[in-house]
């Protein structure tokens, strides 16, 4: 496994686990750094951004900035056809669906 594979699914990882993700942002940025790929998609085709919407807003409009500012795709589908504004809606996160579709206009 090549060290940017290797820091594209660890910044997965580090995407699914729990909120508050502003704790983590360092981390991400390192790993971003390191050659990870924001977009990088697990076996079920989830990515970063789709695992965050299915948090409340909250404290995670910096992390969502950052994935945006580092080439995030918000319009990737998972294996399901989730994008994660479908995502944010399918858990009834509405704010989260509002702030992600402003990346998707």
């Amino acid at each position: 496994m090549t060290e940017r594979v290797q820091a594209s699914e660890e910044f997965f990882e580090l995407s699914r686990e729990h909120h508050p993700m502003n704790d983590r942002l360092h981390e991400m940025r390192v790993l971003v750094v390191q050659g990870a790929n924001v977009n990088h998609q697990n076996e079920d085709g989830m990515c970063a951004a789709m695992c965050l919407a299915k948090w409340p807003l909250g404290g995670l409009e910096d992390f969502l900035l950052f994935l945006r500012e580092n080439g995030a795709d918000f319009t990737l589908e998972d294996n399901k056809g989730y994008t994660p504004v479908k995502v944010a809606l399918k858990n009834k996160n509405t704010e989260m669906a509002d702030f992600l579709k402003g990346f998707t206009a």
